[in-house]
């Protein structure tokens, strides 16, 4: 008996809209039409078991500007990434929960926060303190990139965030070599293809305070990766000022130069909206592949469990000095 799928229903209102309109070619009386196209495509490709309903479509076709064949790309990717042996990284996402005690110690960190409210043009903005964890307990690292997505994830539910996007703010107080010589070269082309070509998050801005030296070598590694349009989407901040001049000053903390209160309370309320939405969570535990099913172009491209020859923050430094 053929599936029933639930209508779609829209909760963007008409700023939204009408942006999404402009800017991402949704045209309202088109979107059953194109979920269902899509549906079909990502129902006949081999190998894959992914979820169909409207609410998940939706976000892959706004990022791809209500392309079908370049959702259907993008959701191949969000599912091999997170799902095949061979060519993804599992590992970040399997037996993720905001229950489990590896995930409640990243929270408690503040590590990385949604923060209340929007930015100047409507994005969720998110802050990372990079240098928030120990250094010295390396399954603290993979667990920062474990939460993160989880983060991303329940974002994403939002329809006003799809299309809005996100404002990044990197705080780099703390962060030291130790944090740096964690990102290899591997892990820099993961996280950068998750961030841009996995999932369907649109990246409006990032923000870099008081980003140390020691960074230039991680952002020389992270660039070339960067694709030209977030690029010049990378701001860096040397004060405070600076930072509450680029980004709305209601929603970031206290301690930002902000008034949307003492950090920790803001996480404290995070953490309850998280745990409000595990359910999302638990819808994304369907996803399957099957690697013998799959395309064998996937080898030769997006995420790799290998280091190369050039790897690291020292690696980084010999290439630069090249230069």
């Amino acid at each position: 008996m053929a599936t029933t799928y639930a209508p779609y229903i829209c909760t963007l209102d008409d700023a939204a809209l009408a942006k999404a309109k402009k800017e991402l070619n949704e045209v309202p009386k088109e979107r059953e039409g194109q979920i269902a196209k899509l549906r079909e495509l990502i129902l006949k490709k081999p190998g894959i078991t992914c979820r169909t309903d409207a609410k998940f479509l939706i976000r892959f076709l706004r990022r791809s500007k209500f392309s079908v064949i370049a959702a259907q790309k993008m959701i191949e990717n969000f599912v091999i990434v997170r799902a095949s042996e061979k060519h993804g990284i599992p590992k970040w996402f399997h037996g993720v929960s905001p229950y489990s005690e590896d995930m409640m110690e990243i929270m408690d960190t503040l590590y990385t926060t949604p923060l209340p409210g929007r930015d100047k043009n409507g994005e969720k903005i998110l802050l990372i303190r990079t240098g928030a964890w120990d250094p010295k307990r390396p399954e603290m690292f993979e667990n920062l990139f474990r939460y993160g997505l989880m983060v991303t994830d329940i974002c994403l539910r939002d329809e006003a965030t799809q299309v809005h996007g996100f404002t990044i703010i990197c705080d780099f107080e703390g962060f030291s070599a130790s944090h740096a010589s964690y990102w290899t070269y591997t892990i820099v082309k993961n996280a950068m293809n998750c961030w841009q070509d996995t999932y369907p998050n649109r990246n409006k801005g990032v923000h870099y305070y008081k980003a140390p030296r020691i960074f230039d070598a991680v952002y020389f590694m992270m660039s070339g990766f960067m694709k030209e349009k977030l690029k010049k989407r990378i701001h860096f901040h040397k004060s405070l000022d600076e930072l509450t001049n680029a980004v709305n000053r209601k929603s970031l903390p206290n301690e930002y130069g902000g008034v949307a209160g003492p950090l920790k309370e803001i996480n404290q309320n995070w953490k309850l909206e998280l745990c409000k939405n595990k359910d999302e969570l638990d819808l994304l535990k369907i996803l399957e592949v099957n690697d013998n099913e799959i395309s064998s172009d996937w080898s030769k491209t997006n995420v790799s469990d290998q280091d190369k020859d050039m790897s690291g923050v020292a690696g980084s430094f010999r290439k630069l000095n090249t230069d």
